[in-house]
């Protein structure tokens, strides 16, 4: 799977459909939206009305929606529990990178709540997520290499940590020149 990031999908961009065949071609199956349905357009210029619309679009391109980053939790899980049937399509985990009591709720739901260490957030440290998952067995994880660097944690031993509650990885190209900045990448691409 790939990630689409960024604030939004537009007109610069191709729109929805283009960026999804850019996807297919580079050889992905699946795809993590870091934007809100309001800033997904498509061809018609226009965002996205649903969710069941952005499944569509994805599965005209063989892509699974995997991953929903972007937007309030609240909204993100709306969008999925609208969904009349998930029969026979896999369920998009919900992103989330700051822990708060409320989701504890969500932990035993038909969606997945997958837990992201994040520099600068409550949950940025191995330690803090493995006690998490320990809490909470329908909790999922995906690890990010640059922010569990950043923080000092051991990376190859959290790619094997938890293995079958890891739900995706996060990978960046991440160079320790750039200090405590996740977001600035080193040369080159990891992918």
């Amino acid at each position: 799977q790939t990630i689409i990031y960024g604030l939004r999908i537009g007109p610069e961009d191709g729109y929805l459909e283009t960026v999804l065949q850019q996807i297919r071609d580079a050889g992905f199956a699946g795809v993590e939206f870091a934007q809100s349905f309001e800033n997904i357009h498509t061809s018609e210029n226009r965002p996205i009305a649903s969710l069941e619309e952005l499944l569509a679009i994805a599965a005209r391109y063989d892509l699974v929606v995997t991953g929903l980053a972007g937007g309030r939790v609240g909204d993100r899980v709306k969008a999925i529990e609208s969904v009349p049937s998930w029969e026979g399509r896999e369920i998009p985990y919900v992103y989330i990178d700051n822990w708060k009591p409320a989701y504890a709720n969500c932990t035993e739901e038909a969606f997945k709540l997958a837990i992201h260490p994040h520099v600068y957030k409550n949950c940025d440290r191995l330690s803090k997520v493995e006690a998490l998952l320990e809490k909470h067995p329908g909790l999922t994880w995906m690890p990010d290499i640059a922010h569990l660097a950043i923080v000092g944690d051991d990376v190859e031993k959290a790619l094997t940590a938890w293995p079958d509650r890891m739900i995706a990885v996060h990978l960046k190209d991440w160079d320790p020149s750039s200090g405590s900045s996740y977001h600035r990448y080193a040369r080159g691409f990891v992918g």
